[in-house]
């Protein structure tokens, strides 16, 4: 799981091989073709739009050999967030790093409160963001939040996939700086995804990267999450105490 050995052939198959064809990505799915780690958010931040319009298909050309850079300007939390995270699963600095990860959404218009995204178009857009993933061959999926956990499992299992929800032991991890009251996370939402050859974990990042302001809080989300995937993988319980 997210070994030295599958992140260097994965970059070197990149850097040495031209990019095959592909029909291009939908709107709001965004990233490299060689992804190990994908990231999914219920639909994109930004003003809310009211009018309902379907989903612009054939849109982004998938990164080949590219840092993904966009993430880092979205809002002051992804500013603040995204590098220590994507640097901390990857165990590379962002440059070489963003050429292994994705972004996906299950809606497509924009909203800045996930809790008002509609449970009826994220579903709708799982079938087409589940053809990115598959595309992708990850090893590691991280939903952005609780509601889209729970929405991409069901799709997964719907869409012909065995889930194995994974066993959590004890969970500490610090949320809050040394200087501020201490308050840690005491759970963690994981299972395992397979179907046919295509295997993968999906982990629930501890807050959404929108939410996290402190870059060491970030770096602790990314340790978490890579040593969950990592016991996980191994078949052991998750204990974390970070």
């Amino acid at each position: 799981m997210l070994e030295e050995e599958i992140i260097t052939q994965r970059l070197e198959e990149m850097n040495t091989q031209s990019d095959p064809y592909v029909p291009f990505w939908p709107e709001n799915c965004e990233g490299s073709r060689k992804a190990l780690v994908i990231f999914v958010g219920p639909s994109p931040g930004g003003k809310k739009e009211i009018n309902r319009r379907g989903i612009k298909l054939n849109q982004f050309k998938p990164c080949w050999n590219d840092a993904y850079m966009e993430p880092l300007f979205w809002s002051g939390g992804f500013n603040k967030s995204f590098r220590p995270i994507v640097e901390t699963l990857i165990g590379k600095p962002y440059g070489e790093a963003s050429k292994l990860i994705a972004r996906v959404n299950m809606d497509w218009l924009s909203n800045p409160e996930a809790k008002d995204v509609s449970f009826r178009y994220m579903w709708e857009g799982c079938k087409y963001i589940l053809p990115v993933i598959h595309e992708c061959d990850p090893e590691l999926v991280i939903p952005m939040d609780e509601k889209t956990f729970g929405v991409l499992q069901i799709a997964l299992y719907n869409g012909g996939y065995e889930i194995y929800p994974a066993r959590i032991g004890k969970i500490k991890i610090r949320i809050s700086d040394e200087n501020s009251k201490t308050r840690y996370h005491n759970s963690i939402m994981a299972f395992s995804a397979k179907r046919d050859e295509n295997s993968f974990l999906v982990i629930k990042s501890l807050q959404h990267p929108a939410r996290i302001f402190d870059s060491d809080y970030a770096t602790r989300v990314g340790q978490s999450i890579r040593d969950a995937a990592k016991q996980i993988w191994s078949g052991d319980t998750v204990n974390l105490n970070i």
